[in-house]
């Protein structure tokens, strides 16, 4: 088992409008086959397995988390809620049949350079829910890679169907699968199938059945079903060699194998036009740059989400990623459409390196530090996501955040999750994570994320997000507000970070309580010539004048590592709390002798604050 699998990275919770009665995973962790039989080597030359790069520590590996089709040399057709966020690497393999690591050195592995969701796919269980993956370069066809035909456009599929994928096989504990499986099913009339999902949803639960889905029925023991590992994998139909993709793993009733249940696809034929236009506008010739994360394709329209999204003011501006842009710019995630949800995600998958820098910046918090007194930072806030494991859910925390307003948290773009079904949840008023003094402070839920558009990614500038709360804080001992510095301002002396999570560099080092640790501010030329001194000679320095850095504390080594990305770095002035910067990024390994932590200055973004909170009030 994979180190990944001691801190649960599975399974993480079915959608919240459909409670716990169908699912695909939070986190893109999808859908696969209950009661299947292990293929053939080279029975599915078209079946591709996306895998994120980990790590933990001192290891380092990749794990599937998604199935795919092989479409072309360089194109993969997959399932929009299998976009992972920004941050790790995807990587594309073909060719095995097995994900053991000595049967998997004998396929093909090859990097994904851009991820294009469906414009109108507003995360979680519903409609459009369909991606294409670039790789940086063409795989090698063969005996055992091979592509998959589209269908005719708007032709509806009819009899039975093969479904192949890794994941769990089994409703029982941990039944996960190494091993490639298929199953025969029959297709289900999309009529037929809508009473039945409608039948199993309580009177509140939306049905998010539409025409372009697919479904399919029990197979030969009664209760096949995709469920847990394989989301984006394919559902196919063969005439003679030929091999036609007919439908994208998408959703389906939980528990797992649930018996009479449909499971859900995506119907490819629905989808040709869109298909042949992204790949056609975004060919490897195409210019792509650095510069930036994303690349509008089209000038697209936001089309029936713009109804969904009425804080959404700019349509013509769509095209672009994580949702539709405010006059003066800003991703606009909303969570009226059941996530915080792209209109039109275009991304480029700068799943790139930054290995120098640290690969793990969505974690990052103090070594070394010690526990703070409750009170005594009453504008920290954890940011915390919902998940679910079988039976048992939680929420965690993944980020810190500054209350600078009774609705609004400032934080690091880096914080934003990728597509997720859930809304972040806010919790203020506590020092300790535990969950018996969580319930003393408050918890709640985000409606809105706000990332800076020129964030690339990543090790980068324009680390910067806000953050909207559904209600106000009540504000009083325990919470209360940090001020934004003057625009422009240069912070000099000492400063106070303050965290939760990793507090040494031993193994499973995180803490419930959070921690402080008083720090000297750092010139930022001081600052980059020690990073550039630091790194290899074929990589660059990413700090800017908009950054800000801190260096060792009084016992020497004090860094940001791994615990608390987004949280604050202040300064005080007798009562007067002001929040200086937004935690960015670290040198790993956590607290590094004579390593800098570094930071969003938060007085280069004054105007940007300014202008998108009250572009965003309620």
């Amino acid at each position: 088992m994979s180190p990944i699998a001691a801190v649960l990275a599975v399974l993480l919770a079915a959608p919240a409008a459909l409670g716990a009665t169908v699912g695909h995973g939070d986190r893109a962790e999808g859908l696969q086959i209950v009661h299947g039989e292990v293929a053939e080597l080279g029975e599915f030359p078209h079946q591709v397995s996306l895998e994120r790069h980990q790590s933990l520590f001192f290891w380092s590996w990749n794990e599937h988390y998604c199935g795919g089709t092989l479409l072309s040399e360089r194109w993969v057709l997959t399932a929009a809620h299998c976009y992972p966020g920004v941050g790790p690497k995807v990587y594309v393999v073909v060719g095995i049949n097995s994900l053991r690591k000595k049967d998997k050195a004998q396929g093909q592995s090859v990097l994904a350079d851009l991820f294009i969701t469906n414009e109108n796919y507003p995360g979680g269980v519903n409609p459009f829910d369909i991606a294409l993956v670039r790789t940086s370069e063409p795989i090698v066809l063969g005996e055992r890679v091979a592509l998959a035909a589209l269908p005719q456009p708007d032709v509806l599929p009819q009899g039975d169907v093969t479904l192949s994928g890794w994941g769990y096989i089994s409703n029982s504990l941990f039944p996960g699968t190494k091993d490639l499986h298929k199953m025969t099913v029959p297709v289900l009339d999309i009529a037929a199938c809508n009473e039945t999902v409608q039948a199993s949803l309580a009177s509140w639960e939306h049905n998010p059945l539409a025409d372009t889905n697919l479904c399919t029925g029990p197979g030969a023991t009664n209760d096949i079903s995709v469920c847990n590992g394989d989301s984006g994998g394919p559902l196919i139909q063969k005439d003679g060699d030929e091999v036609t993709v007919v439908g994208v793993v998408s959703w389906a009733f939980m528990p797992c194998g649930s018996k009479g249940k449909p499971s859900v696809y995506t119907r490819v034929s629905a989808y040709i036009d869109w298909i042949q236009d992204k790949m056609a506008a975004n060919q490897p010739a195409s210019p792509f740059g650095r510069d930036s994360l994303v690349k509008s394709l089209t000038a697209l329209s936001p089309g029936p989400l713009s109804a969904s999204v009425p804080r959404c003011s700019r349509p013509q501006a769509a095209g672009r990623p994580r949702g539709c842009y405010s006059a003066v710019g800003g991703r606009v995630l909303d969570a009226d459409v059941l996530a915080m949800a792209p209109l039109s995600l275009v991304v480029a998958a700068v799943l790139l390196a930054t290995a120098a820098l640290g690969a793990n910046i969505n974690d990052v918090a103090i070594v070394n530090g010690e526990v703070a007194a409750p009170g005594e930072f009453p504008h920290q806030v954890s940011l915390q996501r919902q998940q679910q494991l079988l039976f048992w859910s939680w929420a965690e925390h993944f980020c810190g955040g500054t209350l600078i307003a009774d609705r609004w948290v400032l934080t690091a773009a880096h914080c934003y999750q990728g597509a997720i079904s859930r809304p972040v949840l806010v919790v203020a008023g506590v020092n300790s994570l535990r969950k018996k003094d969580k319930a003393a402070g408050q918890t709640v839920a985000s409606d809105l994320f706000l990332v800076h558009e020129k964030y690339a990614g990543e090790v980068q500038p324009f680390d910067i997000a806000l953050i909207r709360t559904a209600q106000p804080f009540v504000l009083g001992e325990l919470v209360a507000l940090a001020s934004l510095p003057v625009s422009g301002d240069i912070p000099h002396d000492e400063a106070t970070l303050s965290g939760w999570g990793y507090i040494s560099n031993g193994v499973f080092p995180d803490t419930k309580d959070l921690h402080k640790m008083t720090v000297p501010l750092v010139d930022v030329v001081t600052c980059n010539e020690t990073v550039k001194a630091t790194l290899p000679s074929w990589q660059t320095s990413t700090l800017q004048d908009t950054n800000l850095c801190t260096g060792a504390g009084p016992k020497g080594i004090t860094a940001a590592c791994s615990g608390d990305s987004g949280g604050p770095l202040i300064q005080k002035d007798g009562d007067e709390v002001t929040v200086i910067g937004v935690v960015s990024w670290g040198f790993q390994p956590c607290g590094s002798k004579g390593k800098p932590s570094v930071y969003t200055r938060v007085s280069a973004y004054i105007d940007w604050i300014q202008d998108k909170i009250a572009a965003n009030q309620p």
